[in-house]
């Protein structure tokens, strides 16, 4: 089963902050900042972690439609909010390629992200370029998170470069 930690990768409990000693089959020897070590079931680190890591991020945005200036971009504000829901938080840095890596892999959401491109291209517009930099700019906004760098290269085939995000302060 896959879990989040490393050897020498520092996470916390409810007991504090702690570094990877060792990772053995299902358990994990762990220090504490005072220098206590502990073998504890990595299952159930990897649960106390995930919740650290959800009770600290920020609410995800809900979005409504008043709030954007055309009803006619809201297929793509629920397409967004229909894939980033599959994530969990905190979301990690390059989300805008993790979210169109992930509609790549979803057929029913791939189908939607064409139709989309297919409806703004008819309308005059450039339907590839409306599309993705509204699922950046959406995806920004309902995570709520700020621009970190612009113009990193893309795994994802449906986009060339994508921002990275944080939280900021």
């Amino acid at each position: 089963m896959p879990h989040p930690f490393t050897v020498a990768g520092r996470y916390r409990n409810r007991r504090g902050a702690y570094t990877v000693l060792v990772i053995d089959g299902d358990q994990m020897a762990i220090r504490y900042g005072d220098g206590s070590e502990q073998t504890v079931p990595i299952a159930s680190q990897a649960r106390i972690w995930q919740n650290i890591q959800a009770d600290e991020a920020p609410p995800l945005r809900i979005h409504r439609p008043d709030e954007y200036d055309s009803l006619e971009i809201q297929p793509v504000v629920e397409l967004v909010q229909t894939v980033l829901a599959t994530f969990s938080t905190p979301y990690p840095t390059d989300i805008i390629d993790q979210m169109c890596l992930a509609i790549e892999r979803n057929p029913e959401w791939l189908a939607r992200y064409d139709a989309l491109i297919e409806h703004f291209s008819s309308r005059g517009k450039n339907g590839t370029n409306t599309v993705n930099s509204s699922i950046g700019f959406y995806t920004k906004e309902l995570a709520g998170m700020v621009t970190l760098k612009e113009g990193n290269r893309a795994k994802s085939r449906l986009i060339g470069s994508y921002s990275t995000l944080s939280y900021g302060e």
